[in-house]
């Protein structure tokens, strides 16, 4: 009942407007609700592309259609899709959001009659909770005063789609300001005009504020009302040229990554990546270039998904699926294009980690006979061999150095799953298995991400199973493991890592219960003999998935400066 009569306040606001329905041409409006997630309370609500669907709430929430302004917000996402159809990702995605919060919350303040003063007018969901009060309970604040240069989360395209969430108060402050100061049924008008006739789909912050503006030209208004508006957008630091104020200390070498799968690779100056469309998506392609700069040549671009490139840094090995995601495959080809992608191996089971060097080819994926992830070795043109052939043993992420190969090794040993690290010698064939780290607590360590180079092999490990990881190293026969970095309370929560003979990179989620740039992820370095830790790089956005060159060098995904940049800095920051 609360989604049905929602559906129709929603359906006369925008009645009111000169649409008929989500898709302005009277289509049904459908709603799914008492939704939950694997039999447990879902406390969220979203646009599918076809049906607003709605959480029954539980013990902390009332079911998310008894929310008007929450109906609103997903109902308007429906209207986004069906005009300006607003990309979901980075500066669009938030506008999306923004928009879907403006009318949302507008809808909810016109139907209830609440005045614009009323400081929950600004609050979406607030009352969704049963036991909290508005302030604490609203999902977000159009009144938050965020400015955009100051404000801006930094967020990767793998973190809330480039910070669609994290970043719509930006813009949708600026509307609610005008609607503010010159009233509900006049800012209406304009949002929805500049939404269904001056918006497009990649459109960024200051392309919504001249869509805005335009609209506010069309409608006739008046100078000073112009003026109002413009002003509104400057408060919240909507203006060209803002994300010059993002300063940034390392280097672009792609401007723009839009895949949500994108790690790139590097090995000596050559660097690799999968990208996707500006609108982020597929088929993807592969994309390589070199460190000291210039145009990346493409690899592949083709209608399947190409992803996981890397490289030895003559030829690059990248996997792919097909849209049915029932084809996946192996391609290899030289990182110069001097030579056609040529097949690997293809299997209707998902290829998850990759390795290359030289003849060699390693790859994980399941295989359905042991029911297990396995590592697969191809050499040359000779078909590949399962490395992991011990019963009960599984292997995941393959990496390759040196003539050898290490993975981490898997198995359950008293109903618990134990990891260690395994080396490969691909000439004679032989295994050494690293000592498993002892864990704590009487639950098994944990292995993760192990890294093979010229002369050792690194790891991160939890010990204690509070998801801080230390940093352990050993000689590639095996011998001398010891830690880098110890594990313990002081001990990182990574998100990713790699290392070279010189230092260790480790990705870091720092300490902090608040979200903002300063506790999302950040590259740190450490001699690779262990030593004291240090920044590779101030910039205050995220600093994610990246990959090590010689010495101190990294190329990684950053959201600094409005988007998400492949960068690449030579020498660490060391402080910030």
């Amino acid at each position: 009942m609360d989604a049905h009569w929602g559906a129709g306040q929603v359906y006369e606001y925008y009645r009111g407007l000169g649409r008929d329905g989500l898709d302005g041409q009277g289509g049904t409006m459908y709603s799914v609700v008492n939704v939950t997630l694997d039999g447990q309370p879902f406390a969220n609500a979203f646009w599918d592309g076809t049906k607003m669907v709605y959480g029954g709430g539980g013990p902390e929430y009332h079911s998310f259609a008894a929310s008007l302004d929450v109906v609103g917000h997903e109902m308007t996402h429906g209207v986004i899709e069906h005009s300006a159809d607003l990309v979901y990702l980075g500066q669009s995605g938030a506008m999306n959001e923004g928009l879907a919060d403006y009318f949302g919350n507008a809808i909810q303040v016109d139907t209830f009659g609440i005045p614009m003063s009323d400081p929950d007018a600004s609050l979406l969901g607030e009352g969704l909770c049963k036991t909290l009060p508005p302030a604490e309970c609203a999902g977000r604040d159009l009144d938050d005063a965020r400015v955009a240069a100051r404000d801006y989360l930094g967020a990767t395209v793998s973190i809330d789609n480039g910070g669609v969430h994290l970043n719509s108060t930006i813009f949708s402050g600026a509307l609610w300001d005008v609607r503010e100061q010159l009233g509900g049924k006049k800012a209406d008008k304009l949002a929805y005009k500049a939404l269904t006739e001056y918006m497009t789909p990649l459109d960024d912050f200051v392309d919504g504020r001249r869509a805005v503006e335009s609209a506010a030209r069309a409608l006739g208004w008046s100078a000073r009302d112009r003026q109002t508006v413009a002003r509104a957008f400057d408060q919240h630091g909507i203006k060209a040229g803002w994300e010059r104020l993002l300063r940034t200390d390392s280097r672009t070498l792609i401007d723009g990554i839009t895949d949500i799968q994108a790690r790139p690779d590097v090995a000596g100056d050559r660097y690799v990546v999968s990208d996707a469309s500006p609108a982020g998506e597929p088929p993807t392609r592969i994309l390589a270039g070199r460190l000291r700069g210039g145009t990346p040549v493409t690899l592949e671009d083709n209608d399947r998904y190409n992803y996981l490139p890397v490289t030895d840094g003559r030829q690059v090995a990248w996997a792919s699926y097909n849209a049915a995601f029932d084809s996946f495959q192996v391609h290899a080809r030289p990182i110069d294009g001097s030579a056609p992608a040529r097949l690997v191996h293809q299997s209707p089971e998902p290829v998850n980690g990759l390795a290359v060097s030289g003849e060699y080819i390693a790859w994980d994926a399941f295989d359905p006979a042991s029911e297990e992830p396995e590592i697969w070795l191809k050499r040359g043109a000779a078909a590949p061999v399962k490395i992991t052939t011990a019963q009960g043993v599984a292997g995941v992420g393959p990496t390759i150095k040196g003539g050898k190969l290490a993975y981490n090794r898997l198995w359950q040993e008293g109903g618990a799953t134990h990891s260690t690290p395994a080396v490969y010698d691909l000439a004679t064939g032989t295994e050494v298995v690293i000592p498993e780290a002892p864990g704590t607590g009487g639950l098994p360590s944990d292995t993760v991400l192990p890294v093979i180079t010229g002369k050792h092999v690194f790891w991160t490990v939890d010990t204690n199973g509070d998801g801080r990881y230390g940093i352990m190293r050993a000689a590639t026969d095996g011998t001398g493991s010891a830690f880098v970095l110890a594990d313990g309370p002081q001990a990182p929560f990574p998100n990713w890592f790699d290392a070279n003979d010189t230092v260790v990179s480790i990705g870091v989620w720092p300490d902090g219960d608040q979200l903002e740039n300063a506790t999302l992820p950040k590259i740190f370095q450490l001699p690779a003999g262990g030593g004291q830790m240090w920044r590779q790089s101030c910039n205050k956005g995220t600093q994610d998935y990246f990959a090590a060159g010689e010495g101190s060098r990294l190329a990684w995904l950053d959201g600094t400066s409005g988007n998400t940049d492949l960068v690449t800095r030579d020498r660490p920051a060391v402080r910030c």
